[in-house]
């Protein structure tokens, strides 16, 4: 566990739990806001750590019928969406207690990939592949129920509000939202752009390079 610095961005090794290791290599982690707990996700278990009060952590247990990640994990309002590459994306939903996972639904989208949500939960953004026609899917997403829908298709070379035109989705690898932006890392250093004043329906700004504040190498990394 690290302590980070909200000025800087700079981490600190804090806590390290030799107990628990990790061996999946696929494993993910993930903030339970509500249940005040960090889950630990792997295909095998979902471990959950909740808080002590000199600021570390401790384990507490697993969550029981928890998924396989299939691929990114999206977790809000006691729902977790587990985006499974490239069928569909499933939606579970904790019970009162947060040590137990059932399924909701499962959504179909042929090509999934890459997902994002905004940082309230009303807006999920996914990558869909398809050979040469890879497309941005931006879905609506119901708070109340976890479900989500599909409101607008952006394809490579359409005009998107505002009359640019989207180009460099063939070779998106990630996405991140941040305020009002959503940005797709591509392959090749370009990151593309799109400003979410309609959250519904995203417009193309443009393409940029990425560029790095810094980089932390961790004890006996290589």
């Amino acid at each position: 566990m690290f302590a980070r610095d909200g000025q800087t961005g700079e981490l600190t090794l804090r806590q390290t739990l030799p107990d628990h290791a990790v061996f999946d290599d696929d494993a993910r982690l993930l903030w339970d806001a509500q249940g005040d707990a960090l889950l630990v996700a792997t295909c095998e278990a979902w471990w959950k750590f909740t808080p002590r009060e000199d600021g570390g952590i401790e384990y507490a247990g697993e969550v029981g019928g928890a998924p396989c990640p299939g691929g990114r994990l999206l977790l809000r309002d006691g729902f977790v969406h587990n985006i499974m590459e490239p069928w569909m994306i499933e939606t579970y939903e904790f019970d009162e207690t947060h040590e137990m996972l059932s399924l909701v639904s499962r959504q179909s989208i042929a090509g999934v990939a890459t997902a994002e949500m905004t940082a309230d939960g009303s807006n999920v953004y996914a990558l869909r592949r398809s050979g040469d026609a890879d497309t941005l899917l931006a879905m609506e997403r119901d708070a109340e129920t976890g479900s989500l829908s599909i409101a607008t298709i952006i394809a490579e070379g359409a005009e998107t509000p505002g009359g640019a035109t989207v180009e460099g989705l063939a070779n998106i690898r990630g996405m991140a939202v941040h305020g009002s932006h959503l940005y797709l890392s591509a392959e090749y250093g370009d990151t593309l752009v799109f400003d979410l004043a309609n959250r519904s329906s995203p417009a193309f700004l443009g393409k940029g390079k990425r560029s790095f504040r810094s980089r932390h190498r961790l004890s006996g990394s290589t």
